[in-house]
């Protein structure tokens, strides 16, 4: 079943943000981090990157991590595929997808969970089994926002 959300659903009709936003290019065999800063609530909507192997034999997989202020993983969203060595991968993480998709030679398309993240978690891009050579980049995505302080709520006039 597909997640079905509205741009400020279900938390507030009006009062919420669509925002692209990217993670720089972490180092050579390093996991992607983002921490979210303390200007409101977080919704992933969408997230595109791309996974390139060295030609160390093993197999890498891949999941994007809602990790708490404590580093541990509330929700994970993954596809069930792995990448080998020496290959290039692009992935392409949905809210309003329901399922996994994958064919050789294509995007790896899996669906994001609908979770709000607070100021101070993380999203993280975990390769397990990642090698020497491994290297995330072109990691994009869209978010919504939704205010958590009424300071910056719009004002309505009457």
């Amino acid at each position: 079943m597909s997640a079905v959300l509205a741009v400020t659903q279900p938390y507030g009709a009006g009062l919420g943000q669509q925002l692209p936003f990217q993670i720089a290019t972490p180092a050579v065999a390093t996991n992607a981090t983002r921490t979210f800063d303390g200007y409101g609530l977080r919704r992933l909507l969408s997230l595109v990157f791309t996974l390139a192997t060295d030609g160390n034999a093993a197999n890498r997989y891949v999941t994007v991590e809602y990790q708490g202020k404590d580093g541990n993983a509330f929700a994970v969203a993954a596809a069930g595929v792995t990448v080998s060595a020496s290959s290039t991968q692009r992935f392409a993480g949905s809210a309003f997808r329901g399922e996994a998709e994958w064919a050789t030679n294509t995007d790896v398309l899996f669906p994001l969970l609908p979770v709000l993240v607070f100021p101070g978690d993380t999203l993280t891009i975990v390769v397990a089994n990642v090698q020497v050579g491994d290297q995330l980049s072109l990691i994009r995505g869209v978010e919504e926002r939704f205010p958590l302080n009424a300071d910056v709520l719009p004002t309505l006039e009457p």
